[in-house]
């Protein structure tokens, strides 16, 4: 499979706060450590010896809802991330996490920050079964059901605030959907049911515009899905066609309208992202795609 060039992003995703903030020692996530202790190991990359990472990882894992933004992100889920590329977990642990992880997907809180995390760390595992082969294909399938179903139920568009962090369960979603599209174990069956998430989050008829970078997240899963080359010429001009597709007759109804405003800005954000990818690339996988993406841009006022 042939794989364009991203930045470096596309493989490190991290959530992107990260200023150590003061709270209170009273606390479900990691106890048993001191705030200080927490600092240091968080400045030492979570360097820790081999026979430590299962049971850090575990634990790492139910920091992810937490609402205080240093143990969420800056410990939670930088933590189980350095932890997952280290190659210290085990495969029965990441087993372990796979299932703890989609339950804390499935199930919402209050606060809102435990699925978009949970949707984060689950890119690792399905990240660590891509180099390690870990999971059968009935896990597999499970996560892309779970993965799938959580990204189409997204209602929750907020993003990053300075007093809380960040949130951003679209984009965190999109994370996931590219992890597992990039996953060559993962069944090209599944590939077309991973792309119309992607696009359900970029049509969705609500008055939320998007200003935290998601467009460019939910194209990622798409891009590379394109390189899969499981979906035809035809799959992808129905889907770019009824993406651009106006809400009326014409978008001039759209400036009339909260939520054709929001849909259309979301709209041509995306496509734009996929269009300034796929432009200039040498790759012969994207020639025949490059004139249907130019095609559905140009439909948009």
């Amino acid at each position: 499979m042939r794989i364009l060039a991203f930045p470096a992003s596309v493989v490190w995703v991290a959530a992107g706060c990260c200023a150590i903030s003061q709270h209170a020692e009273t606390r479900d996530c990691l106890p048993q450590y001191s705030h200080a202790a927490l600092e240091t190991l968080a400045i030492n990359q979570f360097s820790i010896g081999d026979a430590e990472a299962d049971a850090l990882a575990l634990a790492l894992s139910d920091c992810l809802g937490e609402s205080d933004p240093f143990l969420r992100d800056d410990i939670g889920y930088t933590g189980f991330a350095r932890l997952l590329r280290s190659e210290k977990v085990s495969a029965e642990t990441i087993k372990k996490l796979n299932r703890k992880l989609q339950v804390q997907l499935t199930t919402q809180d209050d606060d809102g920050f435990q699925q978009p995390f949970a949707s984060l760390a689950l890119a690792e595992i399905v990240r660590a079964d891509r180099i390690g082969n870990i999971f059968s294909d009935a896990e597999r399938t499970a996560i892309v059901t779970t993965a799938t179903d959580y990204v189409r139920q997204v209602i929750d568009y907020r993003g990053f605030s300075d007093e809380e962090g960040w949130r951003h369960g679209v984009a965190h979603g999109a994370d996931l959907l590219m992890q597992l599209v990039l996953n060559p174990h993962i069944n090209d069956t599944d590939i077309p049911a991973l792309v119309d998430a992607a696009l359900s989050q970029v049509g969705a008829n609500h008055s939320h515009a998007y200003v935290f970078g998601e467009p460019r997240r939910l194209a990622r899963p798409v891009l590379f899905a394109m390189q899969r080359e499981v979906m035809s010429d035809d799959d992808w001009a129905e889907r770019f066609s009824a993406l651009t597709e106006p809400d009326g007759q014409s978008w001039d109804n759209a400036y009339g309208s909260e939520s054709s405003l929001a849909r259309l800005h979301n709209t041509r954000a995306f496509m734009l992202s996929i269009y300034a990818s796929i432009a200039e690339s040498e790759q012969p996988v994207f020639e025949s795609l490059r004139p249907i993406v130019r095609a559905a841009l140009a439909s948009l006022p």
